[in-house]
């Protein structure tokens, strides 16, 4: 088979520039983060394996009580764990992080803080191919849907450098600013759970991205045909009174509130009395039939949920999901095991990434991170998840 002949497909991820603000589009419609981020959000299965991802990878916090008082930002007093746990769930939905550092007159570091990774978008690249700057801006998306509360351009995007760990950048950055008498901006540290700087990174869950768009979309079926089925039960066919004018009227109204206060649970099984007269038709009742298409979908949608659970290759009662074993204690302590086991690598980015980027301050601290455990303390929840599942 000639392989050219072959259908070509647009990659899944497109980097085009846009030359008037200075960046590199993040995909076609420069908007791929805030796209995955919305459609996790409409799946219960991705939103669920995302949220223990970030539980696993930020662990039980750091093993050295010092590392919970080293501060990060002394303007808002808050520490490195709280950075930590910011900066753990834009890496469990986005493999990716960024982290902006501002310096002083000598190069020292003053601050870090965490910078939401949707924000941020790589600018163009020199004739080398280095990216020296990260834009950062509030909502990119805003570019297509004309709805911004400021306008997406130049003026209005923050461009600052990208981080350098040698000082003596940061020092002449600082002069260089001085001299244009604007405030220095400090530096971002744009980087993904492999220790790549400055590109764009997929999640680890890109590839099932359908199966996260093909369960949001059962659930929605579930929820139009709830809120918008045609319910009523059936429909009572009775004949006109043999009688004219108003008083026709009012016998109707009177029969259909008299049929009103025979229907609820609370008259069930209450005798209706309907009399014929010589030569009058019976009432008939005609049934409706509501068409459910939530079990049409109901294979493709655990199909779905799998693909995404054996993606994150995490287990299922992970989720508080009933599996064959049951709820029991040791195979929650397997499950914790593994899965640590398949953070560790996330674990230890974090591990090193603190240990080199907080070298040098005060602290001199051990910013191990230790691993999820499942406490004694919740082995009660067995007997309850098992109820449940019942």
């Amino acid at each position: 088979m000639d392989a050219r002949g072959l259908k070509k497909e647009r990659r899944r991820v497109e980097v085009r520039n846009i030359d008037n603000l200075n960046v590199q589009a993040f995909d076609i419609g420069n908007d791929y983060p805030q796209l995955v981020d919305n459609l996790v959000r409409s799946s219960g299965t991705a939103a669920s394996c995302v949220d223990r991802r970030a539980k696993f990878i930020g662990g039980r916090g750091f093993a050295s009580p010092l590392a919970y008082k080293f501060i990060t930002d002394p303007a808002t007093g808050e520490t490195a764990d709280a950075l930590h746990a910011k900066l753990v769930s834009d890496a469990a939905r986005f493999d990716a992080i960024a982290i902006h550092v501002t310096y002083n007159a000598l190069g020292e570091k003053v601050a870090y803080r965490h910078v939401p990774l949707e924000f941020c978008r790589l600018c163009l690249p020199d004739d080398a191919g280095n990216v020296s700057q990260i834009a950062v801006f509030d909502d990119w998306t805003l570019q297509k849907t004309g709805k911004q509360k400021k306008q997406l351009k130049v003026e209005n995007v923050d461009y600052i450098d990208v981080y350098n760990p040698d000082p003596s950048v940061a020092i002449e950055q600082f002069k260089k600013a001085a001299e244009q008498g604007i405030a220095y901006k400090g530096q971002i540290l744009y980087i993904n759970l492999k220790g790549v700087t400055n590109t764009y990174t997929l999640p680890i869950y890109d590839e099932v991205l359908t199966d996260i768009s093909t369960e949001g979309g059962c659930a929605t079926i579930r929820n139009r045909g709830a809120r918008n089925s045609f319910l009523p039960a059936g429909m009572l066919i009775v004949p006109p009174p043999v009688i004219s004018g108003d008083e026709n009227d009012n016998a109707k109204d009177e029969f259909t509130n008299d049929l009103k206060e025979f229907q609820g649970a609370e008259n069930s099984h209450r005798v209706f009395t309907f009399f014929l007269d010589q030569g009058d038709s019976e009432p008939k009742f005609v049934p409706f039939e509501s068409k459910s298409w939530g079990d049409e979908f109901k294979a493709s949608e655990e199909a779905s949920k799998k693909n995404i659970g054996s993606r994150f290759m995490q287990p299922a009662i992970l989720r508080g999901e009933a599996v064959n074993s049951g709820f029991a204690t040791d195979v929650m302590q397997d499950a914790y095991r593994f899965y640590n086991s398949v953070t560790e690598s996330d674990r230890l980015f974090f591990e090193r990434l603190y240990n080199t980027l907080f070298r040098g301050d005060e602290a001199g601290n051990d910013f191990s991170i230790l691993p999820l455990r499942y406490s004694e303390a919740l082995q009660n929840v067995d007997k309850v998840l098992e109820l449940l599942k019942d």
